[in-house]
């Protein structure tokens, strides 16, 4: 097997040759990418939207927890294909209130945990294709100047979505994209009991861990605590007894801060093979000494990337 500093090389070069934006490059053109989003999020919560009356929702927020997500895609059928070959999704076609782009619901099992957005890369060079996840907050607003106090960015300033409530796009202090939502219809409760690709875990690459790991305690009131794993510390993100994220160094220099996104296998190594065949790429595959062979991490056949993770652990 290779070494652990083996297969990050390996992962750099690989992430190079996909065109993975840069922070650098990215803060004005994300904020044309959530012009359109937030249209897609008012179209989708509203209070008798498919979404909403499929999902079972807390009476009161779940500050901390991640509540929505979205990918961002310039090859939709390619991604429904792939996503449905790892994990058995079915799809629900709309189209977005008062404009023409279409939005597709992602349903997992028998219920929501997202939507694709068809978006062409922006400059047409690099790559933008991923994963967006949206944070559940105590107040948007509150939240945002956080974030702007702390040296982070407002991509798009909080407004009103729908009847779902607030939500508002921003780059944390190290350039991590994240959304921000504070729901006053409640949040997706934590009554589903996750099976094969459902959502199950948000891991952050931090360029400085630490001040990371403070930033979030300060955004969304978490609890922390460092754990020991093989390459290093871990940061569990803990909010009402619940653990809802973690954070980790980044491995990759080269490799903006990233929230990932890990969806629920059986069998990784089986997962990985099959992403493989299915037009995906494999960046780090499974092993036993990278986390016990528990997880891997993998890019869509667009670039997005994703985690798998064995589930139940």
């Amino acid at each position: 097997m290779l070494p652990e500093h083996h297969r990050f090389i390996l992962l750099k070069l690989e992430l190079k040759k996909m065109n993975i934006a840069t922070s650098s490059s990215t803060q004005k053109i994300w904020r044309l990418i959530t012009v359109f989003m937030f249209a897609a999020i008012s179209g989708c919560t509203t209070i008798n939207s498919p979404i909403t009356s499929s999902v079972s929702l807390s009476k009161q927020p779940l500050t901390g927890k991640f509540i929505w997500h979205d990918l961002l895609t310039d090859d939709p059928k390619a991604v429904r294909e792939f996503y449905t070959t790892l994990f058995g999704w079915h799809y629900e076609q709309t189209t977005l209130p008062n404009r023409s782009e279409a939005y597709t619901l992602i349903r997992s099992g028998d219920h929501f945990i997202g939507g694709i957005v068809e978006l062409a890369d922006p400059d047409g060079e690099v790559n933008f294709s991923r994963w967006l996840s949206y944070l559940s907050v105590v107040d948007v607003d509150e939240s945002v100047a956080t974030t702007q106090g702390a040296g982070g960015s407002v991509l798009l300033p909080s407004r009103e979505v729908g009847n779902f409530g607030w939500a508002a796009v921003v780059q944390d202090p190290q350039d991590a994209v994240l959304g921000l939502a504070t729901s006053r219809v409640g949040d997706p409760d934590d009554s589903v009991t996750p099976g094969r690709g459902d959502i199950v875990w948000h891991e952050l690459l931090a360029p400085d861990d630490h001040s990371a790991s403070l930033f979030y305690r300060n955004l969304a009131g978490y609890d922390t605590r460092m754990m020991e794993r093989r390459g290093g510390q871990y940061h569990m993100l803990e909010a009402a007894g619940v653990d809802r994220a973690g954070i980790v160094k980044n491995p990759v220099p080269d490799l903006p801060a990233t929230w990932l996104v890990a969806f629920a296998v059986s069998n990784p190594a089986e997962t990985a093979a099959m992403a493989e065949s299915a037009g995906g790429q494999v960046l780090i595959a499974p092993s036993e000494d990278f986390r016990e062979g528990s997880t891997a991490l993998l890019a869509d056949p667009t670039g997005a990337l994703m985690l798998i993770q064995k589930w139940p652990l």
